[in-house]
């Protein structure tokens, strides 16, 4: 969107307007900064926040998460419509992308408790589609630029938005967490210790089957940035992760 609003194309033989152009409304706003504005200020919060946006899907309602995410982001584009200078605009990118962060984590842990394992490959596959389609839709920004100008394009998506996060939290529910997992009989499980070890207090074998002391969010969240560079598959996937994007986004935004 940023992007629309940046190179908006005037029709040709006018005059380039503030009305469509955020180039030309806002002051100073010159191709380096579209440059920081479109890459650094977005990736940079969205990049530290996501791992920790998997944390509070581990701990916290994932519907509340997704619904207040999908609120919160659409606010910044409507904070972005009333905006006049670059730093206001830089802020909301900023936001934007913190709050796009709680987006991820939260559905696909949804999927995994909606769906049984035979079919969740396809409701991860469909959405992914869902993904691409919205992609794909915002080239309908140009078209509300042309007749709205790019501060009622932002103010509308920003509504949309929003009214979408509060459908969120009236149909999406809460599934039980793990509801496909195979489910373990711990008394059993304790019985079954007893017998191939009689000399082990069952008290002994109660402490061995007892759950690990729960590590603060902020462990977890240290702990995931761990796993990235001490586990090779993580490592590996993270940074051809990188080069996907890397590529994606300069397309997008720069060529």
């Amino acid at each position: 969107m940023i992007n629309s609003a940046f190179n908006y194309k005037m029709p040709e033989g006018e005059d380039p307007d503030p009305y469509y152009l955020m180039s030309i409304a806002i002051p100073g706003f010159s191709p380096s900064k579209y440059g920081l504005l479109s890459g650094v200020l977005f990736t940079s919060l969205f990049s530290v926040t996501v791992l920790f946006s998997g944390v509070m899907s581990d701990n916290c309602s994932r519907r509340l998460l997704l619904a207040f995410a999908a609120m919160l982001w659409s606010l910044t584009s409507l904070t972005t419509a009333v905006s006049k200078t670059y730093s206001e605009i830089a802020v909301s990118r900023m936001m934007l992308g913190f709050f796009e962060a709680f987006c991820g984590p939260p559905a696909y842990s949804l999927i995994v408790d909606y769906f049984p394992p035979e079919v969740r490959t396809t409701a991860n596959a469909i959405y992914a589609f869902g993904i691409y389609v919205g992609v794909a839709l915002s080239s309908m920004i140009t078209l509300l630029i042309s007749l709205f100008g790019w501060r009622w394009a932002y103010a509308i998506t920003g509504f949309f938005g929003v009214f979408v996060g509060i459908l969120v939290l009236l149909i999406i529910k809460d599934p039980i967490r793990g509801r496909f997992e195979p489910r373990v009989d711990v008394a059993q499980v304790e019985d079954d210790i007893l017998e191939d070890e009689p000399q082990t207090p069952r008290s002994q074998a109660a402490l061995a089957l007892a759950p690990a002391p729960k590590e603060s969010l902020v462990l977890k969240y240290l702990g995931g940035f761990k796993a990235m560079y001490t586990n090779n598959v993580c490592f590996y996937t993270v940074l051809g992760a990188c080069f996907r994007y890397w590529q994606g986004y300069s397309i997008a935004y720069f060529c």
